[in-house]
């Protein structure tokens, strides 16, 4: 969600955003970057990526944390877009989820994602015979 300025043969230097990159699986080869033009005073509708840090005391003793998404689709005018939105996972106990609505993000931006979209849960750690582990002996936080 970074501004660039892109040289455009025949019409000049315009801002853009990067919309989708696409990379060879193998050789990380760049094939396709999609841009999107932006003027600075319009917003535009871009996703950006969610942050994940800190872990629950509680998750330690017996718990793993699942992400389930990654990023959120949020508008903005594009000078006031961040990199990224931080989501502390810190206070999440077993059972516990985070949904869309549970983030904070700056008040010049309007989160378009549903507020019901679940992005972390944290389970009970699974032993190998298929039994929740109660007592999290042996688990680990993710």
């Amino acid at each position: 969600s970074e501004i660039s300025d892109l040289d455009i043969a025949g019409e000049g230097v315009c801002q853009v955003i990067v919309k989708e990159i696409q990379k060879d699986r193998l050789t990380g080869k760049l094939l396709h970057a999609d841009f999107h033009r932006i003027q600075p005073e319009e917003p535009v509708r871009v996703k950006i990526p969610l942050e994940y840090h800190g872990k629950s005391e509680k998750t330690k003793a017996g718990g793993v944390v699942q992400i389930q998404e990654t990023h959120v689709e949020v508008e903005g005018l594009p000078d006031r877009l961040p990199v990224s939105i931080p989501v502390d996972l810190a206070g999440l106990d077993i059972g516990d989820k985070l949904t869309v609505a549970d983030i904070r993000i700056p008040p010049d931006l309007k989160i378009l994602s549903s507020p019901q979209e679940i992005l972390v849960s944290v389970i009970p750690y699974q032993t190998d015979s298929g039994e929740s582990d109660g007592e999290g002996e042996g688990a680990e936080a993710n």
